[in-house]
């Protein structure tokens, strides 16, 4: 519902005038159903699941809030955008339980070890020299993995490596459905 530039503020962006723009567009293209999602980084409660500084300078909105204006507010459907990051499932778990959500995006944006990140880029892991067959390997296991907790009913971007990897960044050689291939079975039993 709302940009992520700076001054994006709650206030401006969770009202029914705004909600009302996505509901009228959808309508012109023939969109019966619409949902919104919000990323988890951006409420204070997902500091509870990882202290990063990109979460820490984002978290500013309260998740009960959102929760409520949506549903009191619109007749969207309530989402959000939950990060997967390995060791912190409980965590995650912990934070989408005590919502009623109609649907939860799972997604990856940070990979290996610190801060890296895949699409930001002052956490940028692919300017720290990464090796991409380490970076790509890791993404799409973690992306199995994602699937295999259950917690997540759409898989977000999965290409997102392959997206943010090319242009100055590397892409691995070869057939890269050796990559993809990680991620599958985790995906199909899910």
């Amino acid at each position: 519902l709302r940009p992520d530039d700076p001054g994006t503020t709650p206030d401006r962006y969770f009202t029914a005038a705004n909600a009302e723009t996505y509901r009228e567009a959808a309508t012109e293209r023939g969109i019966a159903e619409l949902g919104v999602s919000e990323h988890i980084y951006r409420f204070t409660d997902a500091l509870k699941i990882w202290d990063h500084p990109l979460w820490r300078e984002s978290a500013s909105d309260d998740v009960d809030e959102y929760c409520a204006f949506v549903r009191e507010e619109t007749d969207l459907r309530l989402g959000i955008e939950a990060d997967f990051i390995p060791g912190r499932e409980d965590r995650v778990a912990s934070f989408l339980e005590r919502r009623d959500w109609d649907y939860v995006v799972g997604s990856i944006h940070f990979v290996g070890e610190g801060d890296g990140a895949l699409d930001h880029p002052d956490y940028d892991i692919w300017g720290a020299g990464a090796d991409p067959e380490k970076v790509w390997t890791t993404y799409f296991t973690w992306l199995g993995e994602l699937a295999r907790t259950r917690l997540y009913d759409i898989l977000a971007h999965p290409d997102l490596v392959k997206y943010w990897g090319s242009g100055h960044r590397s892409i691995p050689g070869g057939d890269l459905r050796r990559f993809y291939d990680l991620a599958m079975e985790g995906i199909a039993e899910s």
